[in-house]
């Protein structure tokens, strides 16, 4: 019917992706040699469920007013909760549907936002990325995600933005063995200073020969592209 050998694998044994890469390692005797950052202990402790409700108006409005409609909300599990700050944006982080961590965003003041303590730092939206992909986009921010999902193209979000070191390095850690199951991966970093940073970082770890970078000038992001009327799919490098 076509595809590959992992394809060949996964209809045989009717298992998933992860499995059947795996087994042909397994089979070949391959052994990973993870890098020491990957090995290195970590401890994370399950959030707390947060204390939400399904976005109101002021929320929806929120992300209208960025191109983002209600089914992409719900497709994201997008939640809403009082806070100091006013209305707040809840961001779950799932894998496969255990909240592994969340983002608070007040939609006053985005400088407010914080994260759940001491949760583990995964990519945003795995909800959304088919099971069989072996391409993954993966964005600075969950608006740019959800951007990217409004006009047709899965996408997942880092889970604190730009700059460099553990900013990156924890959830390239905790995502090590899902990252590897993709041949292609595709960087949307904001087109500014940080961006770029964070950008050098994660191309440094996750390998130059998979990773093509997405450019959104003049535009700063995927979002502001997207309001600009820009199809995303035309600026995806052809791998």
């Amino acid at each position: 019917k076509g595809g590959d050998m992992i394809d060949l694998i996964m209809a045989a044994h009717d298992c998933g992706k992860a499995e059947a890469v795996q087994a042909a390692k397994d089979f070949l005797g391959i052994r990973d040699d993870k890098p020491s950052f990957v090995t290195k202990p970590r401890a994370y402790k399950l959030p707390e469920k947060p204390k939400c409700k399904k976005p109101t108006s002021e929320l929806v409005k929120y992300f209208e007013d960025r191109g983002i409609s209600q089914e992409t909300l719900t497709a994201y599990r997008i939640g809403e909760q009082a806070g100091k700050h006013g209305a707040t944006i809840v961001f779950p982080y799932f894998h496969d549907d255990t909240l592994k961590f969340v983002k608070y965003r007040p939609i006053a003041d985005k400088h407010a936002m914080f994260t759940s303590a001491e949760s583990e730092p995964i990519l945003f939206g795995w909800q959304v990325q088919p099971k069989d992909a072996r391409t993954i986009l993966i964005t600075e921010g969950e608006i740019d995600a959800m951007t990217f999902y409004q006009q047709g193209i899965c996408a997942l979000s880092v889970p604190r933005g730009a700059g460099k070191g553990e900013q990156q390095d924890g959830w390239i850690a905790a995502e090590w063995e899902r990252l590897e199951l993709f041949d292609t991966i595709f960087l949307a970093m904001d087109s500014d200073d940080q961006g770029r940073i964070a950008q050098a970082q994660i191309i440094e770890r996750l390998g130059r020969e998979r990773c093509f970078v997405l450019d959104f000038a003049p535009y700063k992001d995927a979002n502001e592209a997207h309001k600009a009327g820009v199809m995303l799919q035309d600026i995806i490098p052809k791998a």
